[in-house]
């Protein structure tokens, strides 16, 4: 884990990682087989290995963003044939440089993994869900914040890992 982060947030960040696992195996047991479960499904598994990997590493790998990309565009095709595609790939482009904004708005505070991860989740969800995503994310993110530097377990300079948010937001707005 990340030596600015270790024992202070763990507890915190692994309630969250229940939380998003938790929602994980609800969708799994109510799916009803429609292209939108699937992906939820496959997104919800890829953004669970990312905040697990942000947890510990402080980094979300290319080898978990690049091959999900595939998967998802091949779930699409066999699910939907290429009537939909477009409207991923606009949400996937449209998240990535919504996000990259608050890169440089942040200076650099977001990385690169958690842009990546957020364009992938606009792909797989389409773009409409992309702002709910993005203001919950930020206002939960900002929430544990505020609640760690209250109870003095970070400061103000602290490196949090932003993906477990992103997997938080994904799974509030879609159940």
């Amino acid at each position: 884990m990340i030596k600015a982060i270790e024992r202070k947030i763990a507890l915190p960040m692994v309630l969250i990682l229940i939380i998003g696992l938790g929602t994980e195996v609800r969708l799994f047991l109510t799916a009803d087989g429609s292209l939108k479960a699937i992906l939820m499904a496959v997104l919800l598994v890829i953004q669970l290995i990312a905040a697990i990997s942000d947890l510990s590493t402080g980094l979300i790998p290319l080898w978990l963003v690049f091959p999900a990309l595939v998967l998802g565009m091949l779930i699409i095709l066999i699910f939907d044939g290429t009537s939909s595609m477009l409207g991923h790939i606009l949400g996937g482009v449209l998240s990535f440089f919504i996000f990259a904004f608050f890169m440089v708005l942040t200076r650099g505070q977001i990385g690169g993994g958690d842009l990546l991860l957020f364009a992938l989740t606009g792909f797989f969800l389409g773009f409409s869900m992309i702002p709910g995503i993005l203001f919950l994310s930020i206002i939960l993110s900002g929430m544990f914040s505020v609640f760690l530097i209250v109870f003095k377990k970070t400061g103000l300079k602290t490196e949090i890992p932003f993906a477990p948010f992103i997997l938080l937001a994904t799974a509030i707005l879609n159940f």
